[in-house]
This record gives C-alpha cells, sequence and structure tokens, in this order.
C-alpha cells in the first residue's frame, strides 16, 4: 500500500470520510444482500470477475464516483500530474466505464470500503489504484517534414548568355 506523505495525512484529516461511504455501502449490501453473512473476500472476488456484467460493473462505477465525490479527493495531491487526486479518480471512472481497464484492480479498495477500513487505508488504495491504472503515455513522433517548394516546380536548366553584342559602328 502508499506510503502516505504528511500532507496526504493532513488532507485526510482535515476531511475525513465520516458518512460519505454509507449510501455506497447500503447499495452495495441491496444489490448483494448475501454479504452480511458470507465472506466478503468472496463476495468481493466473484463480484470481480463478472464485473462486464451491466449490474457487477455499475456498483464497482458507484464505488469510484463515491470516492470521487468526497472533499478530501479534491485536496490530496495527484502523485502522477499536476492537480488534485479527483481528476486521477475521473480518467481511472472514464477507464473503466469504456473497458479500457480491467476491474481487477479495485478489489483490494472495495474490500476496504466494504469493511469501513480506517480513512488512511481507503484513501492509500485509491493512491495505489491511479499510480497502478494510470494510462502509458504513447510514444510521440516528429511530425512529418513538409515537403519542399521547390521540388514542386519543373526545374528547366537554365543558361545564361554573359555574351553581347558589341557595337561596331
Amino acid at each position: 500500500m502508499a506510503e502516505l506523505s504528511q500532507d496526504e495525512l493532513e488532507a485526510i484529516r482535515s476531511h475525513p470520510l465520516k458518512k460519505g461511504l454509507n449510501h455506497f455501502r447500503t447499495t452495495f449490501k441491496t444489490k448483494y444482500p448475501k454479504s452480511e453473512s458470507a465472506n466478503l473476500t468472496e463476495i468481493v472476488d466473484r463480484l470481480i470477475s463478472e464485473a462486464p456484467d451491466g449490474g457487477a460493473r455499475d456498483i464497482i462505477l458507484d464505488l469510484i464516483l463515491a470516492l470521487q465525490s468526497q472533499p478530501a479527493a479534491r485536496v490530496i495531491p495527484s502523485q502522477i500530474r499536476t492537480g488534485p487526486l479527483s481528476g486521477d479518480i475521473a480518467t481511472f471512472y472514464g477507464r473503466l466505464s469504456s473497458n479500457q481497464e480491467h476491474s481487477k484492480y479495485v478489489a483490494p479498495l472495495l474490500k476496504l470500503v466494504l469493511n469501513e477500513a480506517k480513512d488512511t487505508d481507503i484513501w492509500a488504495a485509491v493512491l495505489d489504484l491511479v499510480v497502478r491504472t494510470r494510462p502509458t503515455p504513447q510514444p510521440t513522433t516528429p511530425p512529418l517534414s513538409h515537403p519542399s517548394f521547390t521540388s514542386s516546380f519543373p526545374q528547366t536548366p537554365c543558361s545564361l548568355n554573359t555574351g553581347g553584342f558589341e557595337d561596331t559602328s
């Protein structure tokens, strides 16, 4: 799990989750009522394996949105670019919802949230998630060079006569 900096710890202390994820937990327990009595790890693992299914993916996306909307997400700095963590979460949400990212990376975070882990553990897992799944930069190639203008004109040799008429009068 990510080692949190002093700035990150202060942001988390200043903006606790409190009941911020309770709506997500209630929604999860409504959709998966056996989660109260069954082994939570098994349920999460099964859910992750079913994630391409609309309902399973929706619950994972709900978690990502719930975390993005938390005040701490707007003040914890990103570890991969300039700006807050909420931007990284938004990028991950877009990649996950468009099937560019696999939901298996969410499992550790989902388990922490459902087990009501400490805020610091949850946010460390979020930071791990966005760092692990950040898009790889596409290699850039230099732009194509423009053809020279002279090559588009016919090139006819030009001869110059340097001699002239002499005035013989």
